[in-house]
């Protein structure tokens, strides 16, 4: 598979980042209101513990649709959307960490 193509499969599989992009406005929508109505402890565990559930609710956006939610396996450019997808969640204990200490 060329690159081209390869690029063409994930704007067309994900739409663009469209999907991906409304779910984590969703997220941190709601973490925002936690944080303002509740507590800014609160709001910040949902950022942590949400934001690891990013790439499979975006998957269930997808299906949800109709849509196919994965790339081929041919595809060269899946290595990089699963790495970036799982080194994210892998990140946000250093921000409960942080908040946790100081949550201004």
């Amino acid at each position: 598979m060329e690159i081209g193509e390869a690029q063409r499969e994930v704007r067309e599989v994900y739409l663009r980042g469209a999907p991906g992009t409304l779910v984590s406005a969703l997220l941190w929508a709601l973490s925002a209101a936690l944080s303002e109505w509740r507590s800014p402890r609160i709001g910040g565990w949902v950022v942590v513990v949400g934001g690891a559930f990013i790439f499979p609710a975006l998957q269930l956006v997808l299906k949800v649709m109709g849509r196919r939610a994965t790339l081929r396996p041919e595809n060269p450019l899946a290595g990089p959307a699963m790495q970036s997808a799982f080194i994210i969640p892998l990140c946000l204990p250093v921000v409960g960490a942080a908040a946790l200490h100081r949550a201004d």
